[in-house]
Order: structure tokens, then C-alpha cells, then sequence
């Protein structure tokens, strides 16, 4: 067994979620569970909220808000042509 030392806030943090993720595991687990949801099953889990603080969308998102933009444009396009005839 090896110790680490970690702030008192992460410690807060840690048992947030611990409490969180308690109902999902219908058990009790400990630190050393918790850690290894975070970095192994997380990753996988939680990639959908973590994708839009680095700015990315899923591709069908993109996709849908491209067609929209392009949609505006067009209509926008539209109403200039009108005011120059």
C-alpha cells in the first residue's frame, strides 16, 4: 500500500464524488476505487460532458449547426438580393 498526499479541497472533492457515484456501485467503495473510476472508467463515461470545455462537439452537432448556419446565410443572401433589385 503506498500513501499520497493530497489538499484538503481535492480530499472534499474526492468524497463529492464518492458520494455521487455510492448509489451507481450499490456499495461502499473506497479512495482507491474512486481514483481508479476517474482515470480509467471515467474517461469513457464522462466524455461527453468534457468535450465542450475543450471547445469540440460530436460530429452530428456539427453537422446540425452547420446546416443551420447555412440556412441563415442563405435566407440572409435572400433578403439583400431583394433590396438591390
Amino acid at each position: 500500500m503506498t500513501v499520497i498526499h493530497i489538499k484538503d479541497d481535492t480530499k472534499e472533492l474526492l468524497m463529492k464524488f464518492m458520494a455521487e457515484i455510492r448509489p451507481k456501485e450499490k456499495k461502499r467503495i473506497s479512495y482507491d476505487e474512486t481514483i481508479k473510476y476517474l482515470l480509467v472508467g471515467g474517461k469513457q463515461r464522462d466524455k461527453k460532458k468534457l468535450l465542450p470545455l475543450f471547445g469540440c462537439i460530436e460530429k452530428e452537432q456539427a453537422y446540425k449547426d452547420l446546416e443551420e448556419l447555412k440556412s441563415l446565410d442563405e435566407k440572409r443572401f435572400e433578403r439583400l438580393s431583394r433590396g438591390r433589385s
